[in-house]
Formats: C-alpha cells, sequence, structure tokens
C-alpha cells in the first residue's frame, strides 16, 4: 500500500462505521491508480465525476445497485470488483455552474472541521477554472498523464465567455469577494478567447484578478489589454534555469523567452511571480549553477514564491525517467540549502554583490551566513489579508508550505514555532 493512501483509508473507515453509507473516491489519484483504491473503499469514480455522482444519486434513491455505473470500479458485496466501461470526456458547458453557499460548505483537516467556509477560503478571493486540460506536455504535471490517456486534442476544453461571465456573477450574488482568481494551468493561449474576455469582463465584472502563464504564451499586447480588464497579478512558471533541466522535463523554453515574458510583465505594471522544482533527480549541481545564473538575469521585478519540491507521482513520464534511467540525488540538503538562499539572494537589488557572494568558499560551506542578507517576509500572492476568519496561518503552517515557501521553518533551517516574519 502507497503511504499517500493511509490518510483515506482512515477517512473511509470513520465514515463507514459513523453512517453505514456507501464511500466513493474520485480525484487524480484513484484516476491514475485505480486498482489500489478500490481494495479500500465501495467505489472508485475513474476520470471527470459530474455525471458519476449525479447517476449514483438516483441509484441511490431508486434503491438500484451501484456496481454497473459507467466511468467507476466497484467492489460487490463478496468483494469482487467490477471495472465498468469509462464515459466521454464531458462538455463544460452541460456542467452546472457551482453553487458554493457557504451555509452548505464543509471543510475537515486534522479532525478539525469548519463550517460555513467558501473552500478553500484563502481570504476574499473567488476560484474559478475555464478550461481542463494543457496545450502543454511537461512531464512532471498530471496533464501529461491525462493527454496520454485521453488523448491531447480532446482534452483540452474550455468554457465559453459567456458561461464564465455568468458563473461570476452569480456567485457575487451570494458571496462576499473582491477579486478573483483563474486557477488553471495555463490562462493565456488562446488570444480569440482572451480578446472577448476582456471585454466582457471589464464592463460586467471588473474585479482585480490574478492567473498562471506559461512564458511562450505572455505576448505584451494581451497583456496590456488584460491589465486594462481588471488584470493586476500573475504567476508566471520557471522551473529552472537549466536548458537541460527542461528539456529533460518536456519543457523546452529558451531561457530568452523566459526572461521577454518577465519584461513583458513588468512593463505592464503586473504583481509578477515565479516559481521554481528543485531537488531533482536529474538535476547536478551546474544545473543549480545554471538555475542561479538565470535567476541574475532574471529581472528582479519579478518576485519567487517557492521552490516546489519534486515528488515522484506515479505515472508521471519524470518519475518513469527517474526509474527508467536508475537516477538518484546528487545534491545534497546542504548543497540545496546553499543554493536556495543563492536564488533567494538573486531577488535583491545587488546583482554584484550576489555574484561575489556566489564565489565565496566560506558561503559555500556555510549557507547559514547568508540568512542576514535575505529577506524576512514571506511573499505571498494569493493568500490576500487575514481577516481573522480565513485559514491563511492554517495553511502556512503545513509541514509542506514550510518546505516550499522562501522563508519557510523547514527551508531555512528555523525551529518549529519560530516567527517568519
Amino acid at each position: 500500500m502507497r503511504k499517500h493512501l493511509e490518510p483515506a483509508i482512515e477517512v473511509t473507515a470513520r465514515l463507514k462505521g459513523a453512517l453505514g453509507i456507501p464511500v466513493v473516491w474520485g480525484g487524480t489519484g484513484p484516476t491514475i491508480e485505480p486498482e489500489l483504491c478500490i481494495p479500500h473503499t465501495d467505489l472508485v469514480c475513474v476520470g471527470e465525476g459530474e455525471q458519476v455522482i449525479v447517476d449514483l444519486a438516483q441509484r441511490i434513491d431508486a434503491g438500484a445497485p451501484l456496481t454497473d455505473v459507467p466511468g467507476t470500479w466497484a467492489k460487490t458485496a463478496d468483494g469482487e470488483v467490477v471495472r465498468n466501461p469509462g464515459r466521454p470526456l464531458l462538455e463544460l458547458e452541460d456542467i452546472a455552474i457551482p453553487e458554493f453557499e457557504p451555509r452548505r460548505t464543509l471543510r475537515i483537516n486534522d479532525d478539525q472541521i469548519h463550517r460555513n467556509v467558501y473552500p478553500p477560503n484563502l481570504g476574499k478571493q473567488y476560484i474559478i477554472v475555464t478550461t481542463r486540460g494543457c496545450p502543454f506536455s511537461c512531464s512532471f504535471c498530471i496533464e501529461s498523464v491525462y493527454q496520454d490517456m485521453l488523448g491531447k486534442k480532446n482534452h483540452l476544453r474550455r468554457r465559453s465567455v459567456d458561461v464564465v461571465i455568468r458563473e461570476l456573477l452569480e456567485a457575487r450574488q451570494r458571496l462576499d469577494f473582491n477579486s478573483v482568481m483563474f486557477y488553471e494551468d495555463v490562462f493565456t493561449p488562446h488570444p480569440r478567447w482572451l480578446k472577448e474576455f476582456a471585454r466582457r469582463y471589464k464592463a460586467e465584472v471588473g474585479l482585480p484578478f490574478w492567473c498562471y502563464t506559461y512564458p511562450t504564451t505572455t505576448k505584451r499586447d494581451e497583456i496590456e489589454m488584460l491589465r486594462d480588464a481588471g488584470f493586476v497579478s500573475m504567476t508566471i512558471g520557471i522551473q529552472s534555469g537549466s536548458q537541460e533541466v527542461l528539456q529533460g522535463y518536456n519543457r523546452p523554453v529558451p531561457r530568452e523567452k523566459a526572461i521577454e515574458a518577465a519584461h513583458v510583465l513588468i512593463d505592464a505594471g503586473i504583481d509578477s511571480y515565479f516559481d521554481l522544482i528543485t531537488r531533482v533527480h536529474f538535476e547536478t549541481e551546474t544545473h543549480a549553477r545554471e538555475t542561479f545564473d538565470f535567476l541574475c538575469e532574471l529581472p528582479r521585478g519579478i518576485r519567487c514564491i517557492g521552490f516546489a519540491h519534486m515528488t515522484a507521482f506515479p505515472g508521471y513520464g519524470s518519475t518513469k525517467k527517474v526509474a527508467d534511467e536508475g537516477r538518484t540525488l546528487s545534491m545534497t540538503d546542504k548543497d540545496y540549502s546553499y543554493y536556495h538562499r543563492l536564488y533567494l539572494l538573486a531577488r535583491t537589488p545587488l546583482p554584484r554583490f550576489v555574484k561575489t557572494v556566489s564565489r565565496v568558499s566560506l558561503f559555500r560551506r556555510y549557507p547559514s551566513l547568508i540568512e542576514p542578507m535575505l529577506p524576512k517576509q514571506i511573499p505571498h500572492f494569493f493568500l490576500g489579508e487575514d481577516d481573522g476568519d480565513c485559514l491563511s496561518k492554517e495553511i502556512l503552517n503545513l509541514p509542506h508550505a514550510q518546505a516550499v515557501i522562501p522563508g519557510g521553518q523547514l527551508d531555512r533551517g528555523l525551529p518549529s514555532g519560530a516567527t517568519l516574519q
């Protein structure tokens, strides 16, 4: 059994013991590994689940069996596993607009129940997704796996501007929010859609919004058009400054394209951020040094929000590459402690000083000596102001957050409970 399933197994057992009702697992993990999940639950949804849930609810109301619902694996009373046929991909226009009424929401974390919260309640932002799928095939991303399973062309779908605007207008009638987050892999690849969206959003919604982009889809005229519609903040995926590492990710972005995209965002006055992937099995110190050199060239107006550690999810291309080539981490924790600090130092307005520090062997031997030179404030683009009702502090204190946020306790060696300000 994979360790990551343990919490779900425990919750399933407690639900069945307390309520005696069927339990369905769904999402990325069950879709990729249904055979690993079905022994521990009653049904597994493989793929998109909106229609599956409707069908299951209708069968429960009718007292009908649940073992033959398309798009699921089911377990019979005697433990036999039934692998039902899959379903065609959904038309996004046919999916109901979500109704996140706070009185109907429930969030459970570490045995604590939060009621009447808009998930994920990160301040007063409304989170919306306009696409499913991604035009790119980065080997560390679930979208590359879905493309192999479902077909790259058919899997990539986008909701109409009309439906997106309608959802936002309806949400504003029910929820108290003052900004919008378009939380999808890449917001900017469809120029015609963006043009219609910018015009409608400015006229009918008009709230500041954030989105995510890819270096090669960050065009000056489109960014300026979106800015005029309310676009104020963007995160751009950089992941590495090493061309060889990016090729290994199936993400061949020339460094000059990434730098050009950063200049476009800064020139447009957009509050801009980037992220990196670190602790990679095929990354060497040469690659880390290339990333540092790249960050010294990247405009300092674009800030770093974190170093996401590479995770070996099953079935991903990057995971297979590591296994097939027998790769292991070639850099130690101390190596990364040094380079993480250099990466952060490269965000300061002292480029010559930063280069000097990188050449001093004493700092290489004792990375903690760089610590006093680093900013004390954790940069965050999505948590907003903590008005006492959101879960910002709870999220920041989770171990995985502290591991990847610059300034986090684990990344910078601070003792548990130490201040981050």
